[in-house]
């Protein structure tokens, strides 16, 4: 986001440009207060904050470089920084911001299709394939995104089909660790697990167009394929 916006500046898009830049993280002693980030919003909140930020600083330098250009023509980013920093141009900014209620009420939508193998003496279950697609709007950072849909997913499968925790007469917790409530290994990933983002259409109501990457659509997939294992069905396909 940083280079997306100060690029601008740049006669080279910004090359290079984060090693020249300092983004600094978020705590008390640079801001005062921070925007909840409940509901995977994380992303965006601090996208948004980034992109005003150096919207600011743009706003501040580009004069600066444009009085430059037509004195010497093509400019350097270290020159337009010298110049700005010898006429006493603040080369910092900071925002806070936090999304409007009317622009984050909006849906995603998800699909997914599991091959699946029961073991019908043990009841032990395989996830042998997987195949989701997932919509982000326009992803803001695909890697980031295809690390949420992955973990909601592998989320959803220990939630729907390995852990579940039981009280006693007392309603006290009697599944209270890792011996008795078993959460997702690495031996609980689909044998091949395949995921596509889907790009929707843009929408300037949301950062940049895109949607948030959350756990609830993926927790819904498992639904089917637990109802039909806990239900005593016998299958070696689940479709989900």
């Amino acid at each position: 986001m940083t280079v997306f916006v100060l690029g601008q500046l740049c006669h080279d898009g910004g090359e290079g440009l984060l090693d020249k830049v300092c983004v600094i993280q978020a705590d008390s002693l640079n801001m005062i207060q921070g925007g909840w980030t409940a509901g995977s919003t994380t992303s965006e909140t601090s996208c948004e904050a980034v992109r005003q930020s150096c919207a600011a600083l743009v706003e501040r330098l580009k004069p600066i470089k444009e009085d430059l250009e037509d004195k010497s023509g093509m400019v350097a980013w270290s020159s337009l920084i010298a110049q700005a920093t010898m006429a006493s141009v603040n080369l910092s900014a900071q925002a806070y911001w936090t999304p409007d209620p009317t622009s984050a009420s909006y849906l995603n939508y998800g699909a997914a299709v599991s091959e699946v193998e029961v073991d019908v003496l043990t009841g032990a279950t395989t996830i042998l394939r997987s195949d989701l697609v997932y919509d982000c709007g326009q992803s803001l950072n695909p890697a980031v995104d295809l690390g949420q849909v992955e973990g909601a997913f592998l989320q959803g499968i220990g939630f729907f089909t390995n852990e579940e925790y039981t009280t006693n007469s007392d309603g006290l917790v009697i599944n209270d660790g890792t011996w008795t409530y078993k959460i997702p290994t690495v031996d609980t990933i689909p044998k091949q697990l395949n995921v596509e983002l889907f790009n929707s259409s843009r929408n300037q109501k949301h950062v940049l167009s895109s949607k948030v990457s959350s756990t609830h659509v993926s927790l819904h997939l498992l639904q089917e394929a637990n109802a039909t294992i806990t239900d005593g069905g016998v299958a070696t396909d689940v479709a989900l």
